[in-house]
């Protein structure tokens, strides 16, 4: 039952991580139809976690322009946003002088991060209000927390009604366009040191040890400054498919079709991808072949390809390579690092 909590809570967790990419992607291109969907999908959540009676706001009345969800039992007012001005929380708040709701509480919901309203504002929405902000301004990772205080039972039931069917949409491809287009939004933040070597003692040690060309080894070094957001877009659940689908997949078939003279069919299946390196070395095969081929594999796979002039397909061949998923990481099978 412990077991069946922690993949149902993980699976969750993944889920909602998935989806604030997804919103965050939609807005990038002024695309807001996500936001809109999201409210009765949010209102199933709330009502299932919190027990309440949300319904639509737009359906119970036309004047309330910054309410979402209203529970008439409770007597609760739900906004739920990504914009994080202090406009938009004032607007909101308006609610609450109205006759029709001035014994009514608020929570503002944020799809994405929540605010964080400097000190005078907070002052400003107590004295006009009298509420304090950080009592209802939530975002995911209060959602995650009621999900955790949830028995195990209803966990499973909220998992099985309300995310498990949106798994279906989020397919491999799909999440890892998603997770590279957080990367490349992101990545002008980091600041490369052109008056230093590039790459590690290990990086370079590996360019020798599988015998890349100048011009390979350049694009790799180029992009280790780059490769390190993997690790900041592509935590915990989304890792492990981002290395499932570029290493356990596509870099797999990429060896499997290089070594396809050198290697049984019955072995295809069962060899390891640190066995297939080492077989593709002992066989003297070209690994900047293998590494390019890598490359245009995953560059078809998105439908953006560079950013600002950096290319995101190098970015992640970089990382993998790195992290001694691509190519042999030491001269001998047998030899630790």
């Amino acid at each position: 039952m412990l077991q069946n909590r922690k993949f149902v809570f993980d699976q969750i967790s993944y889920i909602l991580a998935i989806t604030r990419l997804d919103i965050e992607q939609h807005q990038a291109i002024s695309d807001y139809s996500l936001n809109v969907h999201s409210e009765n999908y949010w209102r199933d959540i709330f009502n299932f976690i919190h027990n309440s009676c949300y319904e639509n706001a737009n359906f119970e009345t036309s004047n309330t322009p910054c309410i979402d969800l209203i529970d008439n039992k409770k007597k609760i007012l739900i906004q739920i946003t990504t914009t994080k001005t202090k406009e938009k929380i004032d607007n909101t708040l308006k609610a609450l002088l109205t006759n029709s709701y001035k014994d009514y509480k608020i929570k503002i919901y944020y799809l994405l991060d929540k605010a964080h309203p400097n000190e005078k504002s907070q002052r400003q929405v107590l004295d006009q209000y009298g509420v304090t902000l950080s009592d209802i301004l939530f975002d995911s990772h209060d959602i995650i927390s009621d999900v955790n205080n949830l028995t195990t039972a209803r966990m499973i039931e909220l998992y099985q009604q309300h995310f498990e069917p949106n798994q279906e949409k989020y397919t491999d491809i799909k999440v890892l366009d998603l997770a590279i287009h957080d990367l490349v939004k992101n990545h002008t933040s980091i600041k490369p040191n052109f008056n230093t070597s590039y790459g590690s003692v290990e990086v370079n040690k590996k360019i020798i040890i599988n015998n890349l060309n100048e011009r390979l080894s350049s694009k790799i070094k180029d992009n280790l400054d780059y490769a390190c957001l993997v690790d900041e877009i592509a935590d915990g659940l989304i890792l492990h498919d981002l290395r499932e689908f570029i290493i356990g997949d596509l870099y797999k078939k990429v060896l499997l079709r290089a070594l396809r003279y050198n290697i049984e069919q019955s072995d295809k299946k069962i060899l390891a991808i640190e066995d297939l390196n080492f077989l593709a070395m002992e066989k003297s095969l070209d690994f900047n072949e293998i590494i390019l081929s890598l490359f245009h594999s995953i560059e078809s796979k998105l439908l953006i390809k560079d950013f600002n002039s950096t290319n995101v397909g190098w970015i992640l061949v970089s990382y993998f390579f790195e992290y001694c998923d691509t190519g042999v990481k030491n001269a001998f099978p047998n030899q630790s690092n």
